[in-house]
């Protein structure tokens, strides 16, 4: 599926507490579908994005936590 932009035309007008009760929904349905998905989502991205950095996947630069600490 292509990213499309959604544009709302004609949409009614809304209270603030409705908006806000709408967009706690939409966050708590992005989380869920997030967290059920995680895997397929973070897969497909790596194909598709082949040079993008992950922060997730270790790095042979990345510091090395157990070095010594310095004399100060």
């Amino acid at each position: 599926m292509p990213d499309a932009q959604l544009t709302l035309h004609d949409m009614p007008e809304l209270s603030g507490k409705t908006a806000c009760e709408l967009i706690d929904f939409l966050y708590a349905l992005t989380t869920a579908i997030e967290n059920r998905h995680f895997a397929q989502i973070r897969l497909y991205r790596k194909q598709q994005l082949p040079g993008q950095y992950d922060p997730l996947e270790l790095r042979p630069d990345a510091a090395d936590f157990d070095d010594p600490l310095p004399d100060f």
